[in-house]
């Protein structure tokens, strides 16, 4: 409060001289007024008057002392929420690139989710191929591996999705709130393709059988299928991403309020 007292006798020193001016004066004119013969037109004695414009002077000087007090309040109020709003906006804004950064990484790279699924895919192909009986069981738990990792994945990204609906939306710019939207929808879209490759990776766990009959063939074939167009769907998904992730750092790195933060 007294730093705030400081700053605000600082900025409105003139104000504040002219109203101690005001204060100081109106008593001296006011005694001079009175000593000014009018005759008949004075009603009231001397006194009187003097304690009439005592008190309206108190009523004025009081009303002034007490709109200062107020609006001291009332600013300082606002510059510690403006100050709080800054900070959690900031902190949204490195929450966004942090988790940016974390989608990207299942979407694209060694670690991403279409990498496992190939993994899989391919571990299966090479496992029916496979006429050594040591080969075949290390290729076919590199595919259960890779099933495992992917469910694990699907986790991950129902976690960053949470964190993201979690963010207030007055601290998102409403610039970008169409694409931060955008990105968390794209988010459920990988997570469910995530979970239904899954689920027909594990329907073919059930269905290795070499003496499978023609119906258990088709199946096999159906589901090995559909991993594939999930599997070639994540280029899509990865597509929309960069487009949103661009859009996102591209109006972040132009406010004033963290171009610091960003260029650190």
């Amino acid at each position: 409060m007294i730093r705030g007292n400081k700053f605000f006798a600082k900025e409105n020193k003139g104000k504040i001289a002219v109203a101690i001016a005001v204060i100081i004066l109106i008593p001296v004119i006011i005694g001079l007024l009175l000593n000014i013969p009018l005759g008949g037109y004075t009603i009231g004695s001397e006194d009187s008057w003097v304690g009439f414009h005592g008190g309206y002077i108190g009523g004025i000087t009081g009303g002034i002392v007490a709109y200062f007090i107020a609006k001291l309040q009332i600013d300082t109020m606002r510059a510690e929420q403006e100050k709080v709003f800054n900070d959690n906006y900031l902190r949204t804004f490195l929450k966004i690139e942090n988790y940016l950064e974390k989608t990207e990484s299942l979407l694209n790279g060694h670690e991403s989710a279409v990498n496992k699924m190939l993994k899989h895919i391919l571990s299966e192909e090479d496992a029916s191929s496979e006429d050594n009986p040591s080969t075949k069981r290390a290729q076919l738990r590199s595919s259960e591996t890779s099933l495992q990792e992917l469910n694990e994945t699907s986790l991950k990204i129902e976690s960053f999705e949470k964190v993201l609906k979690e963010i207030p939306a007055e601290y998102i710019p409403i610039e970008v709130f169409k694409d931060f939207i955008n990105l968390i929808e794209m988010l459920e879209k990988l997570k469910k393709d995530v979970q239904r490759f899954v689920s027909r990776g594990n329907e073919i766990l059930t269905l290795r059988s070499p003496a499978l009959t023609g119906e258990g063939v088709n199946a096999r074939a159906s589901a090995t299928t559909e991993q594939h167009i999930i599997k070639d769907r994540n280029q899509e998904l990865l597509q929309d991403f960069f487009k949103y992730q661009k859009a996102i750092k591209k109006h972040y790195s132009t406010e004033a309020k963290v171009k610091q933060v960003i260029n650190k």
